[in-house]
């Protein structure tokens, strides 16, 4: 029998103030540009402490918590792919280790939820991804520049990648010298002044400060800035030059129809919780061995 605990904490916090690096040994983890969840079991969770800054899920607050996450019900962009993508992508690895066999279940649980939500209420909705807003805003620019090259950047990549220049700057460009997907791309070490002369636009997609990319741009024109960092408005960045859109700003300026985005979020919301009471019991611990597979 497991039940899950989710702790979800800012992506930015250090480890030392939340407390849950012993808990990376123990669960799953899930990192990306906006958020950082660690999925571990009730048992080990009474074992060890969190800092009061980690918001904390358990049982069936949990499932519930990360079925709308990776349905994209919490993302700004309400229905966006790119977080189920890359929960598969970092998650379903880490159940290869033999201590976190015992997530296969609930893993495999949740995935499933989040297909069959996906293809009741987001089919035919659009592509709801950061990337088709990301090149909406930059369809007329013609040098792009990341600023970091992770798992944010890359599903981003292929919608600004067609008839563009793309540069990335990130703490070790050693590292993506054979990279499958960046190989043919030009990189930068970001503590260090940018060389290009050229004009670019920026996209930030790691949580690095905004006085870091301020050096690193020093002496290049760059005309706009997609800010996609949570601390965007916390640790805004400053260029005269650029226009600049925050993550907040980025999905005010081409959301449209607000009313049926919000009637579609409320009938997601109770059709998972509709779907878990009646796989689940609330009243008890889940368990996996008697009740995990949906028909």
């Amino acid at each position: 029998m497991i039940s899950l605990v989710i702790l979800n904490l800012c992506n930015s916090s250090s480890d030392d103030s939340t407390g849950v690096e012993p808990f990376l040994e123990k669960g799953l983890e899930l990192k990306t540009c906006l958020r950082r969840m660690i999925i571990v079991d009730q048992r080990d969770f009474n074992l060890l402490n969190v800092g009061s800054s980690v918001k904390v899920y358990r049982g069936y607050d949990a499932l519930n918590y990360a079925i709308k996450v990776m349905s994209g019900l919490e993302s700004p962009v309400l229905g966006e792919t790119e977080i189920f993508g890359q929960f598969k992508k970092q998650v379903l690895p880490q159940l290869n280790k033999a201590h976190n066999k015992k997530f296969n279940k609930p893993i495999q649980f949740i995935i499933s939820m989040v297909k069959q939500i996906r293809s009741k209420h987001f089919v035919g909705q659009g592509a709801q991804t950061y990337g088709g807003l990301v090149r909406k805003i930059l369809k007329s620019e013609d040098n792009v520049l990341f600023i970091g090259a992770g798992s944010f950047a890359e599903s981003i990549y292929p919608w600004v990648k067609p008839h563009k220049n793309i540069f990335f700057s990130v703490r070790t460009p050693e590292k993506y010298g054979d990279h499958e997907v960046f190989k043919d791309d030009v990189f930068f070490d970001i503590n260090k002044a940018l060389t290009t002369q050229n004009p670019i636009s920026l996209i930030v997609c790691a949580p690095i400060s905004a006085e870091l990319i301020a050096n690193h741009l020093k002496g290049t024109s760059v005309t706009t800035i997609i800010d996609l960092r949570d601390s965007s408005d916390s640790d805004p960045l400053v260029i005269e030059s650029a226009q600049i859109y925050t993550l907040g700003e980025v999905f005010k300026k081409i959301s449209d129809n607000l009313d049926k985005k919000i009637e579609i979020k409320r009938n997601v919301e109770l059709d998972i919780k509709d779907r878990l009471n009646k796989k689940l019991e609330k009243s008890r611990p889940i368990s996996w061995d008697e009740t995990c597979t949906l028909n």
